[in-house]
């Protein structure tokens, strides 16, 4: 089905284990729209857990974990967790964590650190194609879409498109959203174009 342009006041990932895609170039509000929704479903008493490397996430009383003490959090099953790897195996404990747990809206900023397309996480790749099964939604952010797993894309039921300006992420974004350049470099911080497949 083709993309439409929807205007959302926000993207409903706490319904129908949504999977949504934010991509935009670095200071235009892509973390800022993900730490607000990330904090909303917290607050509605939604288990959320967040892997941030640059630690933009910031949900009151919610464990942070920057080290292997993800195991102990892993063990006994805390509600939310925020993740601030300081190695790539620390995120991969934090998805490994949600797929068993589910249940829960996974935030991951940077995602294509861990989910390029020579080299996508298979716990993310298995979230993304069934995490409907596992009661699991996603919120994936990129400020180089070209560098992330077409299957991310594929599979988004919400894309979020800040500000661009890097050609090759310019030529991608036209390829699967069929927006022009000069519209996305025209964008203002905080502007966006919200694509949805339905």
């Amino acid at each position: 089905m083709a993309n439409r342009l929807k205007r959302l006041k926000k993207l409903p990932v706490d319904q129908k284990n949504n999977i949504a895609f934010i991509c935009g170039q670095k200071g235009c509000g892509k973390t800022f729209l993900a730490a607000r929704l990330a904090l909303s479903l917290y607050n509605a008493g939604r288990r959320v857990v967040c892997v941030a490397p640059m630690a933009g996430f910031k949900l009151p009383g919610c464990p942070v974990v920057r080290s292997s003490d993800i195991g102990f959090y892993y063990r006994y099953g805390a509600a939310s967790l925020i993740v601030e790897p300081t190695e790539d195996r620390i995120a991969e404990v934090a998805f490994k964590y949600a797929l068993d747990v589910g249940s829960l809206c996974l935030f991951v900023d940077e995602i294509d650190n861990y989910f390029s397309p020579h080299n996508p996480n298979p716990d993310l790749l298995r979230i993304i194609r069934y995490g409907r099964h596992f009661n699991l939604s996603l919120v994936g952010i990129s400020q180089r879409p070209a560098s992330v797993c077409k299957d991310l894309i594929a599979q988004a039921d919400y894309k979020v498109i800040f500000r661009a300006s890097e050609p090759n992420d310019l030529a991608y974004i036209r390829k699967w959203a069929g927006i022009e350049p000069e519209r996305l470099q025209s964008l203002k911080k905080y502007q966006k174009i919200v694509l949805t497949a339905n």
